[in-house]
């Protein structure tokens, strides 16, 4: 009975390790889930932070453009922020001036687009109409030559 009362005391130790890692686990999974809302938290008050930098902005580029006059290295950053404004607005009125096209040139531009394209030839299988240089019906996949 010795054997056995060896063999029962190493499972009851073996047991006590196997509650022990289990612990361990559920602890280090529940500090991983508290380090996980942490940095959600961390990164929902830097977002908060960069919104906060470019209202920030925002302001003083309003006050330049009111008063013309910044102190230091900002009057380059809005003076800048002022060449790009102008950039914007005239790529913004060349679209304008393409849009704006009269009609006589959209329907040039349509007719020698109709000019190129390449006669259609009939599938002999489905009918279909397919382009001259096609060598297959893109319908149902017949070759044509």
């Amino acid at each position: 009975m010795a054997f056995f009362d060896k063999i029962g005391g190493a499972l009851r130790a073996v047991g006590s390790k196997t509650n022990d890692i289990a612990k361990n686990v559920t602890e280090k999974t529940g500090d991983a889930i508290e380090i996980t809302k942490l940095n959600g938290k961390i990164n929902v008050e830097k977002a908060k932070i960069a919104k906060q930098y470019a209202d920030l902005g925002e302001y003083c580029y309003e006050q330049f453009a009111a008063v013309a006059v910044m102190p230091g290295d900002a009057h380059e950053f809005c003076s800048a922020i002022d060449e790009s404004n102008e950039i914007i607005a005239e790529a913004l009125a060349d679209i304008e001036k393409l849009k704006s096209k009269p009609e006589e040139f959209v329907g040039e531009a349509e007719e020698e687009a109709e000019e190129e394209t390449p006669e259609a030839e009939a599938c002999p299988c489905c009918g279909c109409d397919c382009a001259e240089e096609a060598n297959f019906c893109a319908n149902c996949g017949a070759k044509l030559r």
